[in-house]
Parts: structure tokens; sequence; C-alpha cells
């Protein structure tokens, strides 16, 4: 899949409510193409597969989801870490940034250990998340790690990290 594709697909499904893109190998994005990102102003789930961790990032970096209450993101099961340009927690800090949303439920699977802090940061924006389920495998995310950073974070300013979860 590349951007013209998403374009197509977008175009055709404006109002799209409930989207579904499993089994994405690749997702190609133009570096000349300066158009705004794509925006599906009533998509409310969105469940995404990836066959290759790399290609997330370009994915993310094209969309608005200003109603997104649910990601179920699959990323492929890798033997070792991934280089933190293939990290994609940043890309949904960035798409929160862009279009924030109000993310009641989160599933992720095989998110790497190099997240953890990217992980923190995207939590931090999300107040209203109820539920969270993230599924690894070695050497993915430290799964009671990352919980006790989200613990151990007390600053004075700032909200409680995702006060709701459960």
């Amino acid at each position: 899949m590349d951007l013209p594709v998403l374009r197509d697909i977008i175009r055709a499904c404006p109002l799209l409510e409930d989207g579904t893109l499993f089994g994405i190998v690749s997702f190609s994005t133009d570096p000349v193409d300066n158009q705004t990102p794509l925006e599906l102003p009533r998509l409310r789930h969105l469940a995404v597969q990836f066959l290759q961790v790399d290609c997330a990032a370009g994915f993310f970096n094209e969309l608005r989801l200003t109603c997104l209450d649910w990601l179920d993101l699959h990323l492929p099961q890798t033997i070792q870490s991934v280089p933190p340009s293939s990290l994609v927690v940043p890309h949904l800090v960035d798409l929160h940034r862009r279009s924030p949303f109000q993310l009641t439920k989160m599933i992720s699977t095989h998110l790497d250990i190099g997240e953890t802090e990217y992980i923190v940061r995207f939590l931090r924006r999300l107040p209203a998340l109820l539920a969270l389920s993230l599924t690894n495998s070695h050497p993915h995310l430290d799964i009671p790690e990352l919980f006790k950073a989200l613990r151990a974070i007390r600053e004075p300013n700032l909200p409680v990290i995702v006060p709701d979860l459960t």
C-alpha cells in the first residue's frame, strides 16, 4: 500500500467510522508530496496490522483522526530491537498533536523496548483512556517496567497519567 492508494480509500469513504487494514507489507510516501494530512473526521475505531515495522511511521504521519476512540495496533514480532527511526509510538504522539483525540481503548502487540519513554508521553496525552492492552515477547517492551515508570512519574503540575485506567 502506498499513499495514493490510502488517499483513494479515504476519498471513497469520507464518513468511515470503523476501519480495519490488515497485512500492510509496506507503506511508501513521496517526500515531495506536501499535501495536508488525510482526515477521517468520523473514524472512531482503527485496527491496523503492519507486517513490517518501518512502514507504520509513514502511515500515521499522513493521517488526522480527530474522533479516534479505539486503536488496535498490531506490529510484527521481531527478533531484535528496531532502529529508532522505526519506532511507532513517536508517530502516534505526533498524530495526537496534529489531531487531538480522546482515546479510551488501546490494544497493541510487539512494541519495542525503545518505545517505553514514548509510551509514557503518549499515555500522558490520553487522560480519558479506560483500557490498555499491551502484548509483547522478548526483546520487546518490558510491560512491568513500563507500569513502574508510569507509577514513578509524579510531577506536581501534571495530572495523574491515565487516572481511569483499569
